[in-house]
């Protein structure tokens, strides 16, 4: 057994506390909670939030979501997924989005997030590498989970430390 999959399958499920979802913006973009629902078999069947992707325009730039929990899926498809729509790409809004999101996940009390790309998605890693994660590497993915059967072959692996990115205080 992989040390991702030992260290997914080890952790404590998070509490579910009160969470505040207002302040999931910053000066260039704001993330609006749409469903809380549990997610399919390529994320575990875990709990998710998700949420659209806004420019204070209104203009829907994406979507992205937060999967709560663990379950050996997480591995290769990531407590985190974005997606921003091609008019909007290149300017950091995924990796604005990727980090409220990570503070959200401190908020829910999980310590540690693992988040996936493809090897060749360019764009995702160097979203990645910005955050500045640990990089695990590249994992196989195992032919019999969900991820496989969806195509996936490989996942570059990068953990966070979720108190890193605190969720900033719009007030001040």
């Amino acid at each position: 057994m992989s040390d991702t999959i030992k260290r997914l399958l080890f952790h404590d499920q998070p509490d579910r506390p009160d969470i505040i979802y207002e302040d999931l913006a910053t000066d260039d973009l704001q993330l609006k909670l749409i469903k809380y629902a549990y997610g399919s078999a390529y994320v575990g069947r875990l709990p998710c939030w998700f949420f659209s992707i806004y420019n204070y325009d209104g203009d829907l730039m994406g979507a992205c979501d937060l999967r709560c929990g663990w379950a050996p899926e997480i591995a290769y498809a990531g407590h985190i997924g974005y997606r921003i729509f091609p008019p909007f790409r290149g300017h950091g809004y995924a990796q604005a989005a990727a980090r409220l999101l990570l503070g959200l996940a401190h908020r829910m009390k999980m310590e540690t997030v693992i988040i996936t790309c493809d090897p060749d998605n360019i764009a995702s890693r160097r979203t990645l590498e910005n955050l500045q994660g640990h990089f695990d590497g590249i994992a196989e993915v195992p032919r019999h989970t969900p991820a496989w059967r969806s195509g996936d072959r490989e996942k570059c692996q990068f953990w966070y430390k979720t108190a890193d990115y605190p969720i900033p205080n719009k007030q001040q």
